[in-house]
């Protein structure tokens, strides 16, 4: 069962002699690690707890906040040699040694544990296609590439390919090259590569410390071998987006088709998890690169859907960034769950108040981030809940130090004439709280409280934000 195959360029899905063949450009989605070819990819963990038959190495799961299959080797306490254990993927490409080299070659991945990389073997069918003994197999390991986030391995470009004495020795034997070289060898011409692993293990370095058993552990996010894309996520995906379960809260997303992509401008292209979007290259040139933003980061929002929830959030026009785009800032916004609207200044004087300038919508939730310290004179200075007397006072409090008796309000930022509960209502030595509301229909007034204002000075800051989801 393969999840889903999804035809970039024209092409057909062909199927023969057990094998499944996707067709160049195409996306697979692996939900489910197991040791056979349901899901287009043999994920499979060999040890000596379970005698080295094939079995599941875990599941999909999110890790560093990407959907990752796991790879682990050196688990448990290091055994004998003819014991070791290993972790792989396996691949069938199905295509000539020529298009396999001419095709992107990479991986994503990083480790959890350990720091043997997550290398790669091919396997070139040269002979007899009815038995593999006489196949010829070629590795190439990485650099290691550490734990602190996925890194994208080309193998492609590598220069440290090596042949392997047989097709199952692991032993290497002559001179390093790169995948072009093997491809331009006389003695592959033509010939088909069958097999491409990921693999962890055999071997002492892949176990940690006796009193440590994790041993080696990788995620694969994805892998480009082939023409085919494998893109390692979690079952409850509906939309097939890569974004799952509740961290997708955009449902049936579909490719952005912008009019004209700007320049620094982003759009979802319908596949993989990063945006897409076109860079200056001067003289009125631009190239399309691969966007800082991801799928994963919009929580599983095209550009579209994010326009979508930014309308309906503020009542605002945004008809340029669906010709052109989604920009920067308005992504970030949307990562950020708010858009910026209006700043109202609130004179620590005024006791009416001050109202914004623009109506609220009615159910709409909006985040007000008060700011700043404003002076009520006698030595105070205060901030949106909490005050400071230089003359009295060892640190900030919520009542007034000497006016305790007009309790815990006095110099509080009131929101339409009532008292709310600024952040976490404790002390925030930035002066930075934030307090959520739904808008009634109508502009919101602040003010402060205060039982004398004329010696009061300075003003207080609220920056209001639609909430988007």
């Amino acid at each position: 069962r393969m999840k889903k195959i999804s035809l970039i360029l024209v092409g057909l899905v062909f199927g023969f002699a057990g094998f499944t063949v996707a067709s160049a450009e195409s996306l697979v989605l692996v939900d489910q690690l197991l040791p056979d070819w349901s899901e287009g990819v043999y994920s499979a963990y060999y040890g000596p707890s379970n005698g080295h038959v094939a079995v599941s190495p875990g599941t999909t799961q999110v890790y560093l906040g990407r959907s990752a299959g796991i790879i682990k080797a050196g688990q448990g306490v290091e055994p004998a040699p003819s014991d070791w254990d290993e972790g792989l993927f396996a691949f069938r490409p199905i295509v000539t040694i020529e298009e396999f080299a001419d095709d992107d070659l990479t991986y994503d991945v990083v480790n959890q544990y350990g720091v043997n990389p997550v290398w790669m073997t091919i396997e070139i069918e040269v002979g007899d296609p009815d038995t593999r003994d006489d196949n010829v197999a070629f590795q190439m390991v990485p650099a290691p590439y550490g734990s602190v986030a996925y890194v994208t391995v080309n193998a492609g470009t590598a220069t440290n390919w090596l042949q392997w004495t047989t097709p199952s020795s692991g032993i290497t034997t002559g001179d390093a090259r790169m995948l072009e070289d093997i491809a331009a060898d006389p003695l592959y011409a033509g010939k088909t590569v069958i097999r491409t692993y990921l693999r962890l293990g055999m071997g002492t370095s892949y176990y940690l410390p006796t009193t440590d058993d994790n041993g080696t552990v990788g995620f694969v996010d994805k892998a480009t071998i082939g023409g085919v894309t494998y893109d390692f996520v979690l079952v409850d995906d509906e939309d097939d987006d890569g974004v799952v379960g509740e961290a997708d809260i955009c449902a049936d997303t579909v490719a952005d088709n912008p009019e004209e992509l700007g320049v620094n401008r982003h759009t979802w292209k319908g596949i993989g998890d990063l945006f897409t979007t076109f860079v200056s290259t001067g003289k009125g040139n631009k190239s399309e690169v691969p966007s800082e933003f991801s799928l994963t980061e919009t929580q599983g929002c095209s550009c579209n859907q994010i326009l979508d929830g930014l309308e309906e959030a503020t009542g605002f026009d945004f008809d340029g960034h669906r010709k052109f785009g989604c920009s920067k800032s308005v992504l970030e916004d949307w990562i950020a769950n708010r858009y910026y609207l209006e700043t109202v200044e609130v004179p620590a004087i005024d006791a009416d108040g001050v109202s914004s300038l623009m109506s609220l919508i009615g159910g709409q939730d909006y985040i007000f981030k008060a700011r700043e310290t404003a002076n009520a004179g006698d030595s105070i200075d205060f901030d949106a809940d909490f005050s400071f007397r230089s003359i009295s006072s060892v640190v900030w409090t919520d009542a007034v130090s000497t006016y305790e008796y007009l309790t815990d309000t006095l110099l509080d930022l009131m929101v339409d004439g009532g008292f709310v509960t600024w952040g976490d209502n404790t002390y925030h030595a930035d002066h930075v709280y934030e307090y959520e509301t739904a808008g009634a229909g109508s502009p919101v007034t602040f003010g402060v409280y205060d039982v004398y204002y004329p010696n009061n000075t300075g003003s207080l800051f609220v920056d209001i934000f639609a909430k988007l989801y």
